[in-house]
């Protein structure tokens, strides 16, 4: 809901507003998770990364639980032993459907499985 008290613009969420939230500790897999089968906006994140050397966490913008190394919307790098924290009210849009996987190398056709425990994964969505 938005009101309008003394000039000022203030949005005050509603019982049904908010953002949906989807959590992860990795498994020694590529993680492939489907967070949503329909167009949305990924509005930001926090993950960490237990691990001595870099994951990445890779969107994919489908509409079905999605392949690792294969159609990477965008991707994030996450540094050794350190996190990776973001949020907008602007949100990233995804025209399909909203899917991650986890691998450990770089490039977007990488597909290496993370470890198990490497991984803490929070991503806030709509």
């Amino acid at each position: 809901m938005i009101t309008l008290i003394r000039g000022i613009v203030r949005v005050i969420p509603g019982a049904d507003d908010g953002l949906e939230t989807f959590h992860l500790i990795s498994l020694a897999t590529t993680n492939p998770n489907l967070l949503k089968a329909s167009p949305g906006s990924v509005y930001g994140w926090y993950i960490y990364n237990n691990n001595a050397s870099i994951r990445k966490v890779a969107f994919h913008n489908l509409k079905v639980v999605p392949t690792a190394g294969a159609d990477v919307f965008m991707s994030l790098i996450i540094p050794p032993n350190s996190g990776a924290n973001a949020f907008s009210t602007q949100g990233i849009k995804f025209s399909v459907g909203i899917g991650i996987t986890t691998t450990t190398g770089v490039a977007d056709s990488d597909v290496t499985p993370v470890g198990a425990n490497d991984l803490d994964i929070n991503i806030y969505y709509k």
